[in-house]
């Protein structure tokens, strides 16, 4: 069964992938593989915040070992603050891509997309790393606690 966190993945690897190709067969085309993939992360960061909203709104709860506190529910809303801020910067940079498409369009945006790419890319790894410590943190009891 995949999850929304596989296709998060996926999604940042076929970026990477483009972006390590590099704009050699010409602009336009990097461009737009570029921007199929920005499209696939704004994707996969839509359904995965979807599916983090509990169906009453809020945030979906982890049960596990510690009992929720405020400090878990600051971690969670951050996360969910942080993944909306990835779909924002794909989105915008696909703006930026499209320019880079345009054959009027400005080539020499391409160092600019290329950093923010990568910026991206950093952000949604941070992400699914900070996600993963939080239900590890949240799912984990402490040895000896109560004794």
């Amino acid at each position: 069964m995949r999850t929304s966190e596989d296709t998060l993945l996926e999604a940042g690897a076929s970026l990477e992938i483009a972006l390590e190709a590099g704009p050699g067969r010409g602009p336009q085309a990097w461009a737009a593989r570029i921007d199929e993939s920005l499209a696939a992360i704004a994707s996969a960061v839509a359904r995965h915040s979807r599916n983090l909203q509990a169906s009453g709104g809020g945030v979906v709860e982890v049960s596990g070992g510690q009992a929720p506190s405020p400090g878990m529910d600051r971690q969670v809303k951050r996360l969910w603050r942080n993944l909306a801020d990835l779909q924002r910067e794909a989105e915008a940079l696909r703006s930026s891509v499209r320019e880079v498409m345009n054959p009027e369009g400005e080539g020499s945006r391409i160092d600019e997309v290329q950093e923010r790419a990568a910026h991206l890319l950093a952000g949604l790894d941070r992400y699914v790393r900070e996600e993963a410590h939080l239900i590890l943190e949240s799912t984990t009891t402490e040895v000896g606690a109560g004794d």
